[in-house]
Order: structure tokens, then C-alpha cells, then sequence
């Protein structure tokens, strides 16, 4: 059982990926077409469908998709866990953190061909320590961004939006989500809290628009939700703000999860259909 590790990129980040990359023989690069419109909608809808192409004549079908700013992971011991992974005695006062790697998390998920994650959708994992030493709940009731893997037998009928420059992640959420309208069994989305991703702070990026389409400018330039002007300064990388989802998870039946909702404020349905002008 082996891993093949693919780095996506523009073609104009090419120089700078190859010259690091070409160091290290495990990893390989998938230059997006110059024709290709050059946004992370795109980078993600190839993502996945070259995830497809790998693993079409595997038994276990999955896909594990990751911004490239994750530098680190910690496995989290819960609060009086029933199952501590991380040689860590539970206590009944604090949950407890042990620097892990990427490929521990990935054996855990793995285990028996995936067979205790099978029935899920997309498995995400928690991005920030804010409470860690409170967490008592092994999974979340929230949307999953960052770093995820997708059972791709489960989502063949949903593919991430390419003109999208931001919240693609939000947007396939619910799509998957939307699935379980026809099989309540489907479109289960799940975070799991024993792994926490950190990210590098990067000082440009995030959802700031890039590349602009002239007739789309000025719908920006007057929307108070973007707030973007006539901006072309580098900006702050951005977090995403987790919609308001407050169900925990304490078992695995797909058919006893709540479903997550579309846009819930106007606000953001304003900056779907901005999106979606693109």
C-alpha cells in the first residue's frame, strides 16, 4: 500500500515548484494548461479526476486533497478518550496534543481498505488549536476545507467549480450535501477533531480575486460583500469562516446525520452568484 504524491500548479508557478520538487523523487508536478482558466476551482477539478484516473481499477477508491500551506499535523488524545491513538493516558480535565506526520494519518485512514471511513463522503479534520485542550467529540458537524479526502466511488456526480477563485470547497460541500436528497445514505460529510492540520500564514493569496474579467469589475468594485475596490495590492490570506453547523457526531450511521444547508445568509449567496457570473 503506497501513496502517489502529485503537486498542482500554474503554469506560470512551474520554475519555482520544479526547482524544488525536482529534488525529491516521490513527488510528482501537474502543470495546468496555459488554456485552463488558472484558478483552485480548476487546480481541484483536475485534482479529482486525475485522483479517478489513479485509482479506477483499485478496490478502494479515495482521493486526499491538501492546500500545499499545511505544514504540520498533531493528533489530539480527547477528554476521557475511548480510544486514545496517540500514547497519551486520557485524562478527565484536558485533551492532550502529540506531534504526528502526514503518513500517520493517512495509515490511520486506511486501515482495512478504508473500511471505517467507507461510508462517508468527504472526511475532513479540524485547522485550528483555539479550545483543543476542551475537544471531548472525536467528530464535527461542520464543513470541511484545506485538507480532505473524498470517496470518489460516492461522488461521481460531483465536481468542483472551475471558475471558482474562492470558496470552491463551500461549493462542492454542497453539492455532496445535496445528495442525500435522492439516498439519505449519501452525501455524509464528517471533520474529523483527533487530527489537527496547521497552516503556514502566507502573506498573499486567500479569497482575494486574481485575473479579474473586465465586465465582472465593477460588479465587485460595488459590492460591500467583497469589498475588494480596485485593489491590486498583495492581501493577508484570508481563514474561511465555518458556517454555523452545531450537530456533534458520535456515531457513524449515515442515515442518523443531519444534512448540511446551502447559503444561509444573504451574503453569501451574494458571493455564490458572483462566482457564478464568472
Amino acid at each position: 500500500n503506497g501513496y502517489v504524491q502529485i503537486v498542482m500548479i500554474r503554469h506560470e508557478e512551474m520554475e519555482s515548484y520544479l526547482n524544488i520538487c525536482h529534488s525529491h523523487n516521490s513527488i510528482d508536478v501537474l502543470v495546468m494548461d496555459k488554456g485552463e482558466r488558472q484558478t483552485i476551482g480548476t487546480a481541484r477539478y483536475f485534482a479529482k479526476k486525475l485522483g479517478e484516473e489513479i485509482t479506477s481499477s483499485m478496490k478502494s477508491q479515495f482521493v486526499f486533497l491538501m492546500d500545499d500551506n499545511i505544514v504540520s499535523w498533531t493528533g489530539v488524545t480527547l477528554i476521557n478518550d475511548p480510544c486514545p491513538m496517540f500514547d497519551k493516558d486520557p485524562n478527565h480535565k484536558f485533551a492532550q496534543q502529540t506531534d504526528i506526520s502526514l503518513l500517520s494519518v493517512l495509515s490511520h485512514l486506511q486501515t482495512d481498505e478504508y473500511k471505517h471511513v467507507s461510508q462517508f463522503s468527504i472526511l475532513g479534520f479540524s485547522l485550528s488549536k483555539r479550545k483543543v485542550k476542551s475537544r471531548i467529540s472525536a467528530y464535527g458537524r461542520h464543513h470541511v476545507f484545506a485538507a480532505v479526502l473524498l470517496n470518489l466511488r460516492k461522488l461521481r456526480s460531483v465536481e468542483y467549480r472551475r471558475c471558482a477563485w474562492a470558496m470552491e470547497d463551500i461549493d462542492f460541500n454542497w453539492k455532496t450535501n445535496a445528495l442525500s436528497s435522492m439516498d439519505c445514505n449519501d452525501g455524509v460529510i464528517v471533520k474529523c477533531m483527533r487530527f489537527v492540520a496547521s497552516k503556514k500564514k502566507i502573506n498573499e493569496g486567500g479569497v482575494v480575486p486574481q485575473n479579474i474579467p473586465k465586465g465582472i469589475i465593477s460588479m465587485l468594485e460595488n459590492s460591500s460583500e467583497w469589498s475588494v475596490g480596485t485593489k491590486t495590492k498583495k492581501e493577508p490570506e484570508k481563514e474561511k469562516r465555518s458556517l454555523p453547523l452545531p450537530l456533534r457526531l458520535e456515531g457513524f450511521q449515515p442515515s442518523s446525520l443531519l444534512r448540511l444547508g446551502g447559503p444561509n445568509t444573504e451574503i453569501e449567496r451574494k458571493q455564490m452568484t458572483l462566482m457564478e457570473e464568472l
